[in-house]
């Protein structure tokens, strides 16, 4: 058993505007860039519609790379 003294709470108001919480579509959305860089816009489409994302969502990670965050490591 861990003790301490801290605790860890989540902050008051997110991050970022849409703030991703769920590290699946997190880690989906990454493997949709990654498709995009390697094999083109249309093959990350179809990868990313295969996992009903958001049409919103898809244009936005597809269309707009520099409003992209950081992928986690």
């Amino acid at each position: 058993m861990i003790t301490t003294d801290h605790t860890l709470h989540l902050p008051a108001t997110p991050l970022h505007a849409h703030a991703r919480v769920d590290l699946a579509m997190s880690k989906i959305v990454e493997l949709g860039i990654a498709e995009q860089a390697a094999y083109g816009t249309v093959c990350a489409l179809e990868y990313l519609k295969s996992y009903r994302l958001a049409p919103e969502l898809i244009e936005r990670v597809l269309t707009r790379p520099a409003e992209r965050r950081q992928f986690s490591q």
